[in-house]
Formats: C-alpha cells, structure tokens, sequence
C-alpha cells in the first residue's frame, strides 16, 4: 500500500512538473505585420456585340490586402503581372501601386485598368494575371492562380441605366474627395453585378467603395462587384477536367437570392495622384440568364463628368505680431492669417520655428525669450527673459496637407516694461511775491507718467498760514473743509496730463515776522501711487511809524515846567514792537506809554498837567551905566 502511495505521488509530481516546464516553454508570438490578399472585382471583361468601337472597352482588376498581423505594415506594394500573352488586353495605366503604410487590423484596395482593344478578334479571348502584394520585411502574397480575364460579348440594353454623378470636377493633387453615382438595374437585380467609375489609376486612388442595393433588401457592398450567386472563376474547371462549372453560378449564394440590385447608390472615396483631366463614365454590365449585358447610356448625358486635376500650390505665411508686458507669456495663432491654396488645407502643427535648421524646430530660443508650438493647436508660445523690454521676432513656415512649404513669415512680439504706475506733480507762483491782502494763484500741473492708466486721482491742497481760499480765481471743482481742500480728475491715462490753479489770499495785516507763503500740494490715485510739491511766496511787508514833539508854542521860566506833547502814527503790515522809552529822555517825570495801534495822535490830556503860572510881564532893563 505504502508503494502505491509513492508511485501515484510521484506520478503527481512528475506530471505536475511538466505541465509547467511546456507552459514556460510556450514561445511568446512576436510583434510583426502579416499580409493577406483576395480578388474583389469580376474577371468577365467584354466589348459591345455588336459594334465594337461602341460601349466600354476598359475595365476595373482589384485586389484587397489586408494586414491581420499586430504591428503597422510600411511600403506596401502590389504588382500586376501577366501570366499569359494576349495582345487584346493590356493594362492601361500603373502596374505598381504603393502605399506608405497599412495599419495593423486594416485593409486597403488597388485597383488597376485593364484595356481592350476594339476588335473583334478579341471575343471569346483570354489573359492569365494575377496580383502580389509585399512590404517592407514581409514576403510576397498573391491572388490564385490560375486566374483570367475573359472577353465576352456585351449586349446593351437600357434596363442598367445611370441617373446622376455628384462630385468634384476640379480638384487638387493630394487631396481626397468624394463621388455618388445613382443608378439602376432590374428591378430583381442579376445574379452577377459590377458597376463602377472609370477611374484611372495613375489619376485617382480608389481608397474606398460603398453601396447599397434595393435588391436584396438592405443589401451593401464595400467592392464594385457583388457576386450575387457565387460565380467559378477557376479557369481549369473546364473539359476534359469532371468539373466544368467555369464562368457559372456555382454558389453559395453571396446575396439573398442570389441576386443583387435594383436601385443602386454607390459612394466613391478617392484621392488625387496626379494631375490631368479625366473624362468618368459609369459601367454597369451583368450576367443574367446565359448573356452578358451593359447599360447602352455609357458616356453619354448625364452618366458622364470631366474632372481636371492640378498640381496645388505652397502656402502663404504671414507675418503675425502680438503685445504682452514682462514675462506674462503671450500666445500666436499664425495659421489664422495663412492661407493655403484651392483644394488643400493648413496643417498647423507642421510650423517651424527655425526654417534655416534641418527638420521642423517646434521649440526656439532666443536673448529675447523661448518661442514653443503646441503641434495639436499650431499656437506658438512666447515668454520673456526677465528684464527684456522691446521687440522679439524669428521666422517661421507652415505646410499645408500635401507636405508642401509656405515663404518665411515673422512672429513678431512687443513686450512692454512690468506695470509701474507713477505720478508727478509740478506747482508755481509764477515766481510773483505778495503783499498782505494780496492774491496769490498756484498753478499745479500733474501728470501720469507711469506706463498703465491711473484711477481715482485726486489733487490735494492745504491752505497756507496767513491765507484764505480764493475760489473765484481758483479752477472749478475744489471743496475745502476747515484747511483741506480737494479737486477730483478722476482716470489718467498713462501718459496723460493736466492743470489746475489754486489761488488763495494773503490776510492783511499778517503776523510780525511773516516774509513768505509756504504752500505744499499733492496728488495721489488708487492703488496709493502719490506725488508731492510745494512752493513758497514772498510778502512783502514792514513796520512805518512817524513821530512828532510839540510845546504848543509856550514860553517857560526857569523854575517852570514843560510839556511836551508827543503824536506818533503807523501805517504798519504788521504791529509794530512796543515802543521803548529813551534813555535820555527828560521831557516828564510820568512813565512813557505807547500809544495804541492805528492811531494817527494822541495828545497828552491838558486835565493831566499842572497848571500853568501866570507870565511875567517881559520888561526892558536898562544896560548899566
């Protein structure tokens, strides 16, 4: 028992251990592209039964290749190749078609043109081709072989029939435009159906079919064939070979059916190879019963359109300029005022900043500041070094969506000083002096001389000492309140300037001592910017006094006494100091008192003095003897 236990879990382990040595064995798949190809258009070709030089003689030969590997395929290249000689059918246009890349998961189709020669001797006949296609790393696919296109004769009849083709009739090399034919077939559709326009290859670049049918319902068709009853395209299922089904309805059925048609919208997605002019015509041929048929409106009416293709011309840069302040970044859109010519568009993102340098430059720096393009948007972005102030320019080109190059054109960006507001403030006299009762006008002049506009400016004045307001000769606005006087501008631009007077008159008679009016003024705005200015006026003042004596013409003895009676005047600006008594005065024993101010004379009251003796009578002595 204990021998069965260790073979069973040695079994276990032995098992166990190489599960897991062929799970970490399993080679991961590695990234790489994987072309496949298939036919998509009908190998039955023809020309009209009965007139060969009327109806179509040149057909649509496609393939489809795809790319079902994981990672994009590049230089994808399909070739035509004859496998057989037949000197009725030739190619018409490319053999080679390329495409620069095909995208993991996607397809993508060429189309070749296939021409017959108008003779007769063609019918019935038949060339072996088939298709390869290759790209960059990956061997050559091809289309079955063996493969033919057959001639057949073609009956005319006008059950298929064009109604309209819409699209383009100039156009631009590079660009991709689109083309809708309606048309119609019976109204059950045929069991073989392929309709399509004469596009030339080495012109246009089918890039992609879409129809729909009324025959089956709903019926779509992303090719210009619909093989409606699944048609032998093997051109050995022929006699002596069992199977013999060539060039017959041998199924599955690829439409509800078996039929596809009706009426018919078919939308064509083409790009523009070269230029030239191209007259289109709409083919619509079929097999229904045991004949081939074709739509007898085949170029002519309505079911023709003449499209002229050129070659675009570069786009046209110009110059772009923008303003910003210090280091604030500022933003360009030069595509906005490019232009690219008929048919093609700007591609912003493709902008270079530094044409004279290999390659496209999306960043740039200068002394002046760093330009940067933002590809998703083409705007450029420029930012200052700190400290520049002036005029930043480089050049730059554009391409439009066919690769093709603009001229050079400027950006050009203005880049202002940092805000720094500022203001000045100026105030005269005139250089005038005054006198007491006198007026005296300031002139203030102010200005913003900063580099940004200015808000609530305000002119502030106080009244000087010794002064009153003068409003008549001052300018209209101000408001004093006690000693503060105010004048309201309001904004001032930067740059701006203005004037206002202030006037103000001097008391009368000014205090002892006053020579000058000193005044000061300022002016200030929001955000606190401010300016001061003063000036000073001289007044012209000085004290005048007159004085006189008088006896009043008496006569005195000796022993009397005299009085004196003293008149003093002043016609001072200001009060004269008190007056001080002479030391070597003699005139009265009674203490000199000055007399008030203003006062023209003050007599000495006569109550106050002694009386007068009486005279004595002057008399004659005689002289000696």
């Amino acid at each position: 028992m204990t021998d069965r236990l260790a073979r069973s879990l040695m079994s276990i382990i032995g098992i166990t251990a190489l599960i897991w040595s062929s799970i970490w064995q399993i080679p991961l798949a590695a990234a790489a592209a994987s072309l496949t190809i298939s036919p998509i258009t009908w190998d039955v070709i023809g020309l009209d039964s009965n007139k060969v030089t009327d109806g179509p003689d040149t057909f649509m030969v496609g393939t489809r290749v795809c790319n079902t590997g994981n990672m994009d395929a590049t230089n994808v290249v399909a070739n035509f190749v004859w496998d057989s000689a037949n000197t009725y059918i030739n190619l018409s246009g490319a053999s080679s078609l390329s495409i620069a890349a095909l995208t993991a998961g996607t397809c993508t189709d060429f189309y070749y043109n296939v021409l017959i020669t108008r003779n007769s001797a063609a019918y019935n006949t038949n060339r072996g081709y088939h298709i390869t296609a290759a790209a960059d790393g990956l061997a050559a696919v091809s289309t079955p072989t063996p493969r033919q296109l057959f001639v057949e004769k073609l009956v005319s009849q006008n059950r298929n029939a064009v109604t309209t083709i819409s699209g383009a009739t100039t156009v631009v090399v590079g660009q991709t435009y689109q083309y809708v034919v309606n048309s119609s077939t019976a109204t059950g559709g045929y069991e073989q159906l392929e309709a399509f326009l004469n596009f030339p290859n080495v012109m246009f670049q089918l890039i992609s079919v879409a129809s729909t049918y009324t025959s089956p319902t709903g019926g779509t068709n992303d090719k210009v064939y619909a093989n409606g009853c699944g048609w032998d395209s093997d051109p050995s299922h022929v006699s002596p070979n069992p199977i013999t089904t060539y060039r017959s309805c041998i199924g599955p059925d690829q439409y509800t059916g078996g039929k596809a048609g009706g009426t018919i919208v078919t939308t064509y997605n083409v790009k523009i190879l070269s230029a030239g002019t191209a007259t289109l015509t709409t083919l619509i041929y079929d097999f229904s019963g045991s004949s081939y048929h074709y739509n007898s409106d085949f170029g002519v009416g309505v079911n023709l359109i003449t499209v002229t293709a050129t070659n675009p011309t570069p786009p046209v840069a110009n110059n772009d300029s923008a303003t910003t302040t210090g280091t604030t970044p500022v933003t360009l859109t030069p595509a906005t005022n490019d232009t690219a010519s008929s048919g093609t568009t700007l591609a912003p993102g493709t902008i270079d900043l530094d044409p004279a340098t290999a390659g496209q430059q999306t960043t740039r720096t200068t002394v002046e500041g760093t330009w940067v393009l933002n590809t998703a948007t083409g705007m450029v972005t420029f930012t200052a070094v700190a400290g520049f102030v002036g005029i930043a320019t480089i050049p730059y080109t554009i391409q439009n969506n066919v690769g093709q190059t603009s001229n050079q054109a400027n950006l050009t960006v203005t880049v202002n000083a940092p805000a720094a507001p500022a203001l000045s403030l100026t105030k005269s006299d005139g250089g005038v002096s005054t006198t007491p009762g006198g007026t005296v006008v300031y002139a203030l002049g102010y200005t913003n001389s900063g580099n940004v506009g200015l808000t609530g400016v305000v002119l502030n004045e106080t009244l000087p000492t010794n002064t009153t307001f003068n409003a008549a000769s001052s300018a209209a606005g101000w408001s004093c309140v006690g000693s503060a006087c105010t004048l309201i501008i309001g904004a001032l631009a930067a740059g701006a300037s203005g004037s206002a007077n202030f006037a103000v008159n001097v008391i009368t008679p000014v205090p002892a001592g006053t020579a000058q009016i000193s005044n000061a003024a300022a002016v200030s705005a929001n955000g606190g910017t401010t300016a001061n200015a003063s000036d000073s006026t001289p007044v012209n003042a000085s004290p005048a006094l007159s004085l006189s004596k008088s006896d009043g013409g008496t006569t005195i003895t000796p022993g009397g006494t005299l009085n004196y009676t003293l008149s003093y005047a002043t016609s001072e600006i200001w009060p004269a100091a008190p007056l001080a008594r002479p030391s070597s005065s003699s005139e009265s024993s009674r203490p000199f008192r000055p007399a008030p101010p203003r006062s023209s004379t003050a007599p000495l009251s006569p109550a106050a003095l002694p009386a007068r003796p009486p005279a004595t009578p002057r008399r004659s002595t005689p002289p000696p003897a």
